[in-house]
């Protein structure tokens, strides 16, 4: 699909909660070239969406599915300094990124995470690093969670205290904040 059609897509969904999930999954359907009619309850709506959000990020189109899983309130791919840093962390192994205040920097890496986490949740493990786990809940743990809870769809997973992911007791994947307290000799730590 191209953009111009995510658009559509995303201007349904803003539309209406419910119905217009229904409209953007119908529109999805017909643009795939199916029937519109099959898509009547919103579990139906949600996994076209599903279906499509996975497809996006699969070939790598984190930008477009970053359109349709958020209204532009919650975050916008738009901007060239976003686009810079989904584009460095998918074709690199090792990214610094280093800029200005307020340029997305951390809330375009929490959307990565997020985006990156769905595509595979039972075999996807971030560990969120912090000095303090006061600024580890506070920053980008919580951009995390603020993403996760408003996504156009159900994700996969259960969010508890400083864990999201798949496996309640054994946290093998999933998207983890840990505290390392800061001292004079960091071994062992």
């Amino acid at each position: 699909m191209k953009h111009s059609e995510l658009l559509t897509i995303r201007k349904f969904i803003d539309s209406d909660p419910i119905s217009g999930k229904i409209k953007a999954a119908r529109f999805i359907s017909v643009m795939a070239g199916g029937s519109e009619s099959e898509i009547i309850r919103e579990s139906d709506a949600d996994i076209v969406l599903q279906t499509l959000i996975l497809s996006l990020l699969n070939r790598g189109r984190y930008v477009d599915a970053a359109t349709v899983l958020w209204p532009s309130t919650v975050f916008c791919a738009e901007p060239e300094s976003v686009q810079s840093v989904l584009s460095a962390v998918r074709e690199e192994s090792t990214v610094l990124i280093m800029g200005a205040g307020a340029m997305g920097k951390t809330y375009t890496l929490a959307a990565w995470c997020v985006m990156d986490y769905i595509r595979d949740p039972e075999y996807t493990a971030f560990v969120l690093i912090s000095s303090t786990k006061q600024h580890a809940t506070s920053n980008l743990f919580s951009q995390i969670v603020k993403f996760f809870k408003s996504a156009c769809v159900p994700l996969p997973g259960k969010i508890i205290s400083g864990y999201i992911g798949m496996f309640e007791h054994d946290k093998k994947a999933g998207i983890m904040q840990l505290s390392i307290p800061a001292g004079d000799d960091g071994k062992g730590r």
